[in-house]
């Protein structure tokens, strides 16, 4: 029997409460012997459940429990691991953007002594004209 399919059919069953007949007083806790029977096809009829039984099914239903959080603890891990390195990949963006508003005002700070240059360069031709005439 599979774990796991042992502790979906116990997730699945209905747990009530209920009495003995003979013991109306006393109350217990618990699936009802015929959903059990129903479930895992245990025991000698669907009238009782056999403490062999039933502790039979809790344990592999805990170790389906188990196998399950396991699962999920390798799920958790990749996805850490996967959000660390997104975490560093913005990291890494956000120094570009940093080195684009750098670059830019560089650049801006260029096309400035630029157009001052190319404003100038008419009357430093005249100055070299004149120079050469002479």
């Amino acid at each position: 029997m599979e774990t796991h399919d042992v502790l979906r059919k116990v997730v699945a069953m209905p747990i009530t409460t209920w009495v003995f007949k003979s013991r109306p007083e006393t109350r217990h806790i618990g699936p009802m012997a015929q959903d059990f029977a129903a479930a895992f096809a245990l025991g000698i009829d669907d009238k009782h459940i056999a403490t062999v039984d039933a502790e039979g099914v809790a344990l592999a239903a805990i170790q389906g429990l188990y196998a399950e959080l396991k699962e999920r603890d390798a799920t958790i891990a990749e996805q850490q691991r996967a959000i660390a390195e997104l975490r560093e990949r913005v990291s890494a963006a956000e120094s570009l953007r940093g080195d684009m508003a750098a670059i830019r005002a560089e650049l801006a700070d260029i096309r400035e002594t630029s157009t001052q240059i190319t404003a100038r360069a008419p009357a430093a031709a005249d100055g070299l004209r004149a120079d050469a005439a002479h």
